[in-house]
């Protein structure tokens, strides 16, 4: 991750990190299932209206929706936000139902949806049926491959999250778009700062 990104062009990243996952998840579901963008709405006070995209996974025409992954925004991990009560109303309803969830939260800020878990960043996936796994990422690690479950029976996906990273770092310029000269938010580690010096220079 560059972290340069999270204080500077979220929403853009969020946005279009969201879109790659989905062509990349798409290569592999054809030509059984299928995978839709969804954007949930919402207004804080005095804010303008936000919106975050978030991926599910289902049968053609989704007759049946099976997995539903989740790119969690700054809102999300603000305690006490509407955007933070939004979107645990969404988790438990995702996860009553009996759905697949992956969290990807790829934000060193804000209030963790679990908190056991070490690193900078936090990859969940709860299955259906069968244990959760949990990937805690430190700044500087590659994003992990992960294993999406499709319907029960089925053989689950393969994604590489770090690949998908990589296309959107150029395909949107963030590479020479953001600006190197501000302060990174939120601030780095001692140890951080040594690594995060290739994006400074």
């Amino acid at each position: 991750m560059d972290p340069f990104i999270e204080g500077q062009m979220w929403n853009d990243f969020q946005m279009t990190f969201a879109v790659a996952l989905r062509a990349a998840l798409v290569t592999g579901l054809r030509p059984r299932y299928v995978a839709r963008l969804k954007v949930r709405t919402y207004r804080e006070a005095s804010t303008e209206e936000q919106r975050e995209r978030l991926i599910e996974i289902g049968t053609l025409g989704f007759a049946e929706l099976y997995t539903v992954i989740e790119i969690l925004s700054p809102l999300n991990k603000r305690a006490g936000s509407i955007g933070r009560e939004q979107y645990m109303t969404a988790r438990h309803a995702t996860l009553a139902a009996g759905r697949n969830l992956v969290e990807v939260d790829l934000l060193r800020g804000g209030e963790r949806v679990s908190e056991k878990a070490a690193g900078d960043y936090l990859v969940l996936l709860h299955r259906s049926s069968g244990p959760s796994q949990e990937w805690p990422i430190h700044l500087g690690e590659r994003l992990p491959t992960l294993s999406i479950p499709l319907a029960p029976g089925s053989e689950a996906l393969a994604i590489d999250l770090q690949s998908v990273f990589d296309t959107v770092y150029l395909q949107a310029g963030y590479d020479y778009a953001l600006d190197r000269s501000l302060p990174i938010s939120p601030p780095l580690t001692t140890e951080q700062q040594r690594w995060a010096v290739r994006y400074i220079e």
